[in-house]
């Protein structure tokens, strides 16, 4: 207390400013404060610090000397005590210190090295505490617990990775794993297989060397080729390092860690060249289909069944060969050289003609592997070397009736043999090129069968006109050039066809079309070569004498084309004398136009046999003169109904038993107005030929109809008698025909059964079951049927049972020739006998005289009908005659 009481303690404040100097010694910063302390005292000093090592503040103390040695005293027995104290503390603190500190670190170092020696993620470090260390301890256990999970999640994708593995190692697609920069790390034995390369060879290659798109460098297919950074995805042709080309489906997928960063690429390569082989194999199909469809030129065709086959098996070269016969008369090649074309053309094939030789002789497939091994290839070989062909196979084109059009040829550059798709497109190709030499030859076909008559082969009507046509062109421009044109209608051509069948009617028609062709065969002395024959049909012929010199040339060819026909044949064993008559019209420069022509020509022809047949009439103005007539007269027959020209006769129908009226027949009279009466025979054919017959006979129906109906009204007549009209097969043939009849006999307000039709046996058999049908309905509506000119046909006894008949009328040419000891009786008795035990009843027509009424009613014919009785009368005198009839005829007489 003394020693404190005596010294002095001060305190100085210095603050640090920015840019004070290093604090100096206490002995040179206070010196002034020693000095006053003077040699008695003590002063002892100390600089304070702040944080950045700058004075802060200076502690100062001065004490006496001899309070100091005093206190050195106390201080030596308190420096004992303290350090007592201190040890007493330091043990305490040692203590303490291994309790709270180094006692849990041993044990959790004792727990980490534990889980270290046992490498199990499993393990857990004890944590007794919650300070610092426990804090340490649970971070432990969450890293061993992080790390025991990661361990699950490694061991499941390697158990997945073996898995993929094994899969990639089984599976066909080819599996390649690349760095980032496409440099292979594994491949398995799927690319083994396609690439036939082993992993070793790969490793470290770059995946773009052994997968090599196959097109060009630049091709713009290659545009698509499978590129690194993204995934991709490819399907086109790779070439193989050995050389064989796929088709692949490559699939590129990249791998990235959690960063997004790309460690890995995956390829996966499909093998899809059967598949892609296939669909090019059905769309060139569906292609080759749709060009011959659309009517494509064979060339065009054959070169496409080509590209096909080359697009199918790069490398191959392929040729279509067509043949007559066994020689080659056309190749085509897409890619062969022109030597190869020049070899085939024009070669006859055999047995040891290669691969297409066998295939065309024998109409088989023919493969052969190696054409230096294959002795059919024996005389080719330099031939194959030129070329490099190693291989060589061979499919006919077979048509459907056997007939070998060709070969479909395959060249390789190396020995094979053809796998199932291949083996499919030889036959495919073939059949293909088959359907379309088919199709063209079918086209040659119509368009020769279009401009030929079908039977003879002759040039038919339409081909005709058109070298007619380009005659008369040229002697326009040429005033010295003649031809002429001769119009052959063969004579009786109907009764051979009818009586012997009309195979000997073709026949027939086939030696007179070779006999005229060989009258005006090129190089002739009467006909140059542009002369010709065709027919136009039937039994109709037109020669053209083309540049003939003189007209009688036409005359002196007429006369050899008709003693050449004129040679008998025999058909069957049976002799045929055939004849013709020939219409002859000579080049004039009056006419226009082929048609014009014809016409005229065929005038002549009818000129000549009206005038006695087989021979020949030359055309003059006089037959032009009568062909305008005839025109005028059709013009004239149009216009006659309306012009009341035309008026309905009447011819009774008398009954041989009794004698009494039972009915008449209608028949169409033309009073013309400048011609007076024209015949029906003249006027009755042209109405049938222009089709005129047809409002005719139906404005003759109604006009009889009115007219029965106006008898009965005025001479109060019973139901028995019957009008008989007749019926054209143009009528027949158009439809409406019965209920025109229907109309009609409803109109004049009688009954059905008093109208009798009468129809033909050329109608009837023009069209049978038309004519059946119609005359069923008309016998429905309760008209009757009468079959008219019996026996004038060529199945008359067919008729009487095939066709719903009431009646029958026999032909005049049967009865003008009957007597009582002619053979006709016996023909006019067996009708009638027939007739009636079909129960039709039988009218003669044309009766003219007593023996041939006697002689009918002998027969005990029903009616009859002719000159005898009364001709055709108009209504007015028919109604006298009914009025006189009242009684019967017999007893009127």
């Amino acid at each position: 207390d003394d020693i404190a009481a005596q010294t002095l303690v001060g305190v100085r404040w210095r603050p640090s400013r920015p840019g004070d100097p290093p604090p100096a010694r206490p002995d040179e910063r206070d010196a002034s404060i020693l000095a006053q302390a003077g040699a008695q005292a003590i002063r002892s000093a100390a600089t304070l610090a702040d944080i950045d090592g700058r004075p802060l503040m200076l502690l100062r103390a001065d004490s006496p000397r001899h309070a100091s040695r005093h206190g050195m005293v106390s201080a030596r027995y308190l420096v004992l005590g303290v350090a007592l104290v201190g040890a007493v503390c330091m043990a305490a603190v040692l203590l303490l210190v291994d309790r709270i500190l180094l006692r849990p670190l041993w044990r959790l170092s004792k727990d980490v090295r534990k889980v270290s020696r046992d490498r199990s993620a499993s393990a857990r470090v004890s944590v007794g505490c919650k300070d610092e260390l426990g804090e340490l301890a649970a971070d432990i256990n969450a890293m061993l617990a992080g790390l025991e999970a990661a361990a699950r999640k490694t061991a499941r994708d390697e158990a997945e990775l073996r898995k993929l593995a094994l899969v990639a190692s089984r599976t066909d697609n080819a599996v390649l794993i690349c760095d980032s920069r496409g440099r292979i790390e594994w491949v398995n034995d799927g690319f083994a297989r396609l690439s036939g390369l082993t992993p070793r060879q790969v490793e470290g290659l770059n995946h773009e060397e052994v997968l090599r798109p196959a097109g060009h460098p630049g091709d713009p297919a290659n545009d698509d080729a499978v590129a690194l950074g993204s995934a991709a995805r490819s399907q086109r042709m790779f070439l193989m390092p050995d050389g064989r080309r796929f088709w692949l489906d490559v699939e590129l997928q990249p791998v990235e860690d959690e960063r997004g960063q790309i460690t890995h690429q995956v390829v996966i390569a499909s093998d899809i060249t059967e598949r892609r082989r296939a669909e090019q194999f059905r769309d060139g199909y569906a292609r080759v289909l749709e060009r011959i469809a659309a009517g494509d030129p064979l060339e065009d065709v054959l070169l496409q069944v080509i590209d096909i086959a080359e697009e199918l098996t790069p490398g191959m070269k392929a040729s279509i060969l067509l043949v007559d016969g066994l020689r080659v008369r056309k190749a085509y090649t897409r890619s062969l050289p022109p030597e190869y074309m020049d070899l085939v053309e024009g070669l006859t094939l055999d047995e040891n003609c290669g691969a297409c030789g066998p295939a065309v002789v024998r109409g088989v497939r023919v493969i052969i592997e190696n054409v230096f091994t294959d002795p059919r290839w024996a005389g080719y070989h330099e031939l194959a070397e030129k070329m490099g062909w190693q291989a060589a196979w061979s499919q006919p084109i077979v048509s459907s009736s056997g007939t070998v059009h060709g070969t479909f040829a395959l060249y390789f550059d190396r020995p094979r043999s053809p796998d199932d798709l291949e083996s499919r497109l030889l036959e495919t190709a073939a059949h293909l090129a088959n359907i379309a030499i088919d199709r063209s030859q079918a086209e040659e076909r119509i368009r020769h069968d279009s401009t030929h008559d079908a039977l003879t082969a002759l040039p038919n009507r339409t081909l005709l006109r058109d070298r007619l046509e380009r005659c008369i062109a040229r002697q326009k421009r040429r005033r010295d050039y003649r031809f002429a044109v001769l119009f052959m209608d063969l004579d009786r051509f109907k009764v051979i066809n009818d009586s012997m069948g009309h195979a000997t009617g073709d026949q027939l028609l086939n030696t007179v079309a070779r006999r005229i062709e060989a009258c005006i065969r090129a190089g002739d002395t009467i006909s140059s070569a542009g002369s010709g024959v065709g027919r136009l049909g039937g039994d109709e012929f037109i020669i053209l004498l083309d540049d003939i010199r003189d007209p009688k040339d036409a005359m002196t060819a007429a006369d050899r084309i008709l003693s050449e026909v004129a040679r008998p044949c025999v058909f069957d064993g049976a002799e045929v004398i055939p004849a013709a008559s020939i219409g002859i019209v000579l080049s004039d420069p009056r006419y226009e136009t082929a048609d014009q022509m014809l016409r005229d020509a065929d005038t002549a022809m009818y000129r000549a046999k009206a005038a006695g047949k087989g021979r020949y009439e030359l055309f003059d103005h006089e037959m032009h003169m009568q062909i305008r007539r005839r025109l005028e007269l059709e013009n004239d027959l149009r216009h006659a109904i309306d012009r009341g020209e035309l008026r309905p006769f009447y011819q009774p129908i008398i009954s041989l038993a009794s004698g009494e009226l039972t009915g008449f027949e209608a028949l169409m009279r033309w009073n013309h107005g400048r011609l007076g009466m024209v015949s029906p025979s003249v006027f009755i054919p042209i109405a049938e030929e222009t089709g005129l017959i047809v409002p005719l006979g139906e404005w003759m129906l109604r006009e009889a109809m009115r007219q029965l109906a106006a008898w009965r009204g005025r001479l109060s007549l019973g139901r028995s008698l019957i009008m008989s009209v007749n019926l054209s097969p143009r009528q027949i043939a158009r439809d409406g025909l019965v209920e025109m009849v229907a109309s009609a006999v409803r109109e004049a307000g009688v009954e059905a059964g008093s109208l009798q039709l009468e129809i033909t046996e050329t109608a009837v058999m023009e069209d049978d079951a038309k004519a059946r049908t119609v005359m069923r309905r008309l016998r429905e509506v309760g008209v009757r049927m009468a079959l008219d000119d019996f026996g004038t046909g060529h199945s008359s006894l067919s008729c009487l049972h095939r066709f719903p008949l009431d009646a029958v009328k026999i032909d005049r040419s049967f009865v003008a020739s009957l007597s009582e000891k002619g053979p006709h009786a016996c023909v006019v008795a067996g009708i009638i006998h027939l007739c009636h035990s079909l129960s039709l009843r039988v009218t003669a027509e044309g009766v003219e005289d007593d023996v041939q009424s006697s002689m009918l009613s002998a027969l005990r014919c029903d009616n009859a009908q002719g000159f005898l009785y009364a001709p055709a009368i108009d209504a007015q005198q028919a109604e006298r005659l009914i009025e006189a009839m009242s009684q019967p005829l017999a007893q009127s007489a």
